[in-house]
């Protein structure tokens, strides 16, 4: 089992467990669905039915066969019940899903979602099989579900790999590479994520690398539209980006962390627009909520350990012509919410990282972009056009030297960006606070994290003590807290937790230990992060 898979494994077993409160895909029904025909995957769902068209079981799990290609007839759409698929256990090469192209010459985007979904450890293009290219892979059309993406490779996409139509959507992406987003000659498109102006509950995207996109991660829009209750963008490598990396205007709640976001906006964006002065796009875009119910002071936007390098090689085309200019980390709108102390940003670097296999540069698309917008067959953006290396996974190693500062760089010291090409877990943060004696108390962390809503933290102690915790927002202010509890011995103690009354975000904890019949006290700080 690789570092990615067996991270996987830990991740899908959380949100089986702690999120839904069901049994894991492991102790449900399965259903292997053999790689035998045009359209076998959608005919084995569709038709997984009663004799009175209710479905045989919701908690199905539909397995596919590694290293077999499934050509989909239409789009894969759930509408009314939970979908989760999955490749068979073992280390072999991803399932691969592919569009279709029918009798009439038409073909569909993979999936059209309309309720829970899960999918892990598979690989989707969406290149059909006549050498078209479809749009939006992922397509949420209704409300208040949750998606998860789990380990899986994600390749070409013409508009948007996860297009949101519907409120309230809780989107999780882990463990997942995508890359080759939008068409060479429309840079318009090409994302990972576009949320269309919809309300999100949650976006969790954690360990992922994105990369050779022709706009941007995250899409989020202005106005009435993209509000985001919760982001959290934590330790992914997002390389080749080009234009605004991420969009967080309208989020209530965003955590930025121990990402590497190389050459984001490298189309730089145009001075002027029909004669008139325009304000360049930022690589990070934050602008106001306008809600008269929740004041902008309420807000919490965390952007921290990041590294924002830029390529020399980019910013000298861009700047040797007057058409565009090189995109600022933040423009003037962004600072106003930097300064207020909405967004705190913190701990960031610049530094040029080289990888030890990486997609290289994109020159020869950039030139033919500034030197001849309207050529409609401009030099391909896309790593491996010819799909060489399909699905990909031995080609490239976004790994680079213990020498860059990069390599200890995020909160709790370990590489910035995807941490699987590492083959390491992410280590949650535990800062000390002051007052600290070791050897006298020690904090374990709370277990699990993240969780829903409850979790328990878990401290050892050396003699009786009372102890508290406290749970606080990014902004510092005090949300939850515990009851003080007298342990009367030593060794391994824990307190309950129950964050119910909370929304999904990340929060800071203190906890307090007043040793009984003494005149000193124990504090450490930690980290946890609430899903719902």
């Amino acid at each position: 089992m690789t570092p990615r898979q067996a991270t996987s494994l830990l991740f899908v077993l959380f949100l089986g467990i702690i999120m839904t409160g069901q049994v894991p895909a492991y102790g449900q029904r399965t259903v292997v669905v053999e790689p035998t025909a045009f359209g076998i995957l959608n005919t084995v769902i569709a038709g997984d039915t009663t004799a009175t068209g209710e479905r045989t079981d919701e908690n199905t799990v539909y397995v596919l066969r590694r290293g077999a290609t499934y050509l989909l007839s239409a789009s894969i759409e759930n509408r009314g019940y939970p979908l989760t698929i999955v490749a068979e256990d073992g280390d072999g090469p991803r399932p691969i899903l592919r569009p279709g192209v029918d009798l009439t010459g038409q073909a569909a985007r993979a999936f059209r979602l309309r309720d829970d979904f899960t999918i892990r450890d598979v690989y989707v293009t969406h290149v059909n099989d006549a050498g078209g290219l479809q749009s939006n892979m992922f397509r949420i059309s209704a409300d208040n579900v949750r998606i998860v993406i789990e380990n899986c490779y994600l390749d070409y996409e013409q508009q948007s790999f996860f297009r949101i139509d519907s409120d309230s959507v809780k989107l999780y992406i882990r463990d997942t590479i995508a890359r080759n987003s939008g068409l060479a000659a429309s840079p318009g498109n090409g994302r990972i994520i576009d949320t269309r102006g919809n309300i999100v509950d949650t976006l969790f995207v954690e360990n992922n690398t994105f990369y050779n996109l022709t706009n941007q991660v995250l899409l989020t829009g202005t106005g009435v539209g993209g509000l985001m209750n919760y982001i959290h963008f934590n330790h992914n490598t997002m390389y080749n980006i080009g234009n605004t990396a991420l969009d967080i205007n309208r989020s209530k709640e965003a955590v930025v962390t121990n990402n590497l976001i190389l050459n984001a906006g490298f189309l730089g964006d145009r001075q002027e627009a029909d004669g008139e002065e325009q304000v360049l796009d930022p690589i990070i875009s934050i602008d106001s909520l306008g809600l008269p119910d929740f004041p902008e002071e309420n807000r919490s936007i965390l952007i921290a350990n990041n590294n924002f390098f830029f390529d020399q090689e980019y910013i000298s085309l861009i700047e040797a012509t007057d058409s565009v200019d090189v995109l600022p980390l933040f423009t003037a709108i962004d600072s106003v919410f930097i300064n207020a102390g909405i967004a705190t940003v913190t701990g960031n670097i610049i530094e040029d990282v080289d990888f030890t296999a990486g997609p290289g540069l994109v020159t020869a698309y950039l030139t033919d972009r500034l030197t001849n917008p309207a050529n409609e067959n401009p030099p391909s953006f896309a790593y491996d056009p010819d799909g060489a290396n399909v699905p990909g996974e031995g080609s490239l190693d976004f790994t680079y030297s213990p020498t860059f500062t990069s390599n200890a760089s995020s909160l709790s010291g370990q590489p910035l960006g995807d941490l699987n090409w590492f083959g390491i877990e992410i280590i949650e943060v535990s800062v000390d606070g002051p007052g600290i004696v070791p050897e006298s108390f020690k904090l374990l962390g709370n277990y699990p994290n993240p969780f829903n809503p409850t979790t328990n933290v878990v401290f050892e102690l050396t003699e009786p003590s009372e102890v508290k915790v406290t749970v606080y927002d990014l902004l510092g202010r005090e949300v939850l807290s515990t009851f003080p509890q007298q342990f009367s011995g030593s060794g391994t103690q824990q307190i309950y937790v129950d964050a119910s009354s909370l929304s999904s975000g990340m929060y800071l904890y203190r906890v307090t230990a007043s040793s009984i019949g003494r005149e000193h006290s124990f504090v450490h700080d930690g980290r946890m992060v609430l899903l719902k």
